[in-house]
């Protein structure tokens, strides 16, 4: 996990927090102060989502640069389907501190809005289950497990 940010335990804090509306209620009921502390902290927490989408959109734009425009359906996120698979992954996206989850939620949006995804039963709402589905625990191991493997791929590569 080389060049991302260890988990902060305020910025999860304040993730949990804007997730449960009877909690930001009771704080916002804190007399004097409940409703400053709570303007905080919401604000807190919209500018991480903020974020976090971009950065979703950003990996995105990647992976979308390296399809031939042709082949990319271009009112795909106006339908049905691909509104709600929008929909989806920018809330799994603002739940993920993790770049490389979200780098795969961006791969399933790009698979979805090509011409391809149409043939073969590409499910896209399937592979997000599955992304979606990954603890930070199964996420960590499917990392070091990837990373693993790249390793050995490299030193077997050199033996000829």
């Amino acid at each position: 996990m080389e060049g991302e940010k260890s988990p902060s335990r305020i910025e999860d804090a304040i993730e949990r927090l804007n997730q449960d509306h009877y909690l930001l209620a009771a704080i916002t009921a804190i007399p004097g102060v409940g409703g400053s502390i709570t303007q905080v902290l919401t604000g807190i927490g919209q500018q991480i989502v903020r974020e976090r989408n971009a950065k979703l959109f950003e990996q995105l734009k990647e992976h979308l640069a390296t399809v031939q425009e042709q082949s990319i359906r271009r009112d795909y996120f106006q339908t049905p389907e691909g509104f709600d698979l929008l929909i989806r992954a920018l809330d799994e996206s603002r739940r993920t501190r993790s770049d490389g989850k979200r780098d795969l939620i961006a791969r399933i949006l790009a698979g979805a809005a090509s011409i391809e995804s149409e043939q073969g039963g590409y499910s896209p709402e399937d592979y997000l289950n599955v992304v979606a589905a990954l603890t930070p625990k199964n996420w960590k191991w499917h990392e070091q497990s990837t990373d693993y493997r790249g390793k050995s791929d490299n030193r077997t590569q050199g033996r000829g």
